[in-house]
């Protein structure tokens, strides 16, 4: 097992090239380009940017739904290209578990919860097949994710989004996970429940001492769960560090873009359009910049780097 300053996942120079064939020629498109980071037990790292830029690609990479064209993923310091057999595979899909964004598909609507997590601990040896420990290890994960213990007997369709997030992570308590990747888990929730997600996921962390790599394009909810984040851009990491210092102190022009287009309440509706046509024309030069390629990194405080453009 690994302690607080050994990495449980470490990303390796990770290079991903898809292939598209078309009718008159196969081109090579790259979602990732040296991707590099390393996740702590009890800690999150969030990886930020917007629709495109790679983030759901490292989390399939990491799930060994994809493999990398080049670098390599340790996971407790073993590359994960050598977990082939069949056992070595199921105990690693224990230990790196997903939460998907869509809570809505993510449950067999034709089984009720209680199959869910049965299943789960069955599958994974996690508990005896005994009907009443079954059902008081089932009552004890609903309770850690502040879910009644009268959710097991009823099927997904009779949840909200928020209560079947939560019992997507009572699964992965329920199997011991080491790992979870979060990809944009609040997203399609409502507004007010999201901060009751964030925070069981938070508590996750502490009491359980599991380690998230937290997906979104929302900066607002990476600083409130992860303590360090990754801003991406076309497949690079262009800035990365403490959580505080990325936000409170972006020098990447791509973090500064990100963190402007967070709406203030305090504008009046008149100049957020005005501001909105200012903005799509910064944008769009910012973004021209932010795709080329970089140099090494720069550190800019103890745990704050940024990609400085190239020339």
């Amino acid at each position: 097992m690994s302690d607080s300053n050994t990495p449980i996942l470490e990303m390796n120079a990770i290079v991903k090239d898809f292939q598209s064939t078309g009718f008159a020629k196969s081109d090579i498109f790259r979602a990732l380009n040296g991707i590099n980071f390393k996740i702590y037990k009890g800690r999150a790292l969030a990886l930020v940017g917007e629709s495109g830029c790679g983030k759901s690609t490292c989390a399939r990479l990491i799930t060994k739904i994809e493999t990398p064209t080049e670098g390599n993923i340790l996971f407790h310091g073993q590359d994960i290209k050598e977990i082939t057999s069949r056992k070595d595979l199921l105990n690693y899909r224990k230990n790196v578990q997903m939460i998907f964004q869509d809570p809505f598909s993510s449950l067999n609507p034709t089984h009720t919860i209680y199959h869910h997590l049965s299943r789960a601990l069955l599958i994974h040896d996690r508990c005896a097949n005994n009907g009443k420990k079954l059902r008081a290890r089932i009552d004890e994960l609903l309770t850690l994710v502040e879910l009644p213990t009268l959710t097991a007997d009823k099927f997904p369709h009779e949840l909200s989004g928020g209560q079947r997030q939560r019992v997507n992570m009572a699964k992965t308590l329920a199997v011991g996970a080491e790992l979870v990747l979060a990809d944009e888990p609040t997203s399609m929730l409502d507004v007010s429940i999201r901060l009751g997600v964030l925070d069981t996921m938070k508590r996750m962390k502490s009491e359980h001492d599991m380690a998230f790599l937290y997906i979104t394009h929302d900066l607002a909810t990476a600083h409130y769960i992860a303590e360090e984040t990754a801003v991406m851009y076309k497949g690079q990491i262009v800035e990365w560090g403490d959580t505080h210092e990325v936000i409170n102190n972006p020098q990447h022009p791509y973090t500064k873009l990100l963190i402007s287009a967070v709406p203030d309440p305090e504008i009046k509706f008149r100049e957020v359009i005005e501001q909105d046509l200012d903005f799509s024309s910064h944008a769009e030069k910012v973004r021209a910049l932010s795709g080329h390629k970089v140099n090494q990194a720069k550190q800019v405080n103890h745990n704050h780097f940024v990609r400085l453009l190239a020339g």
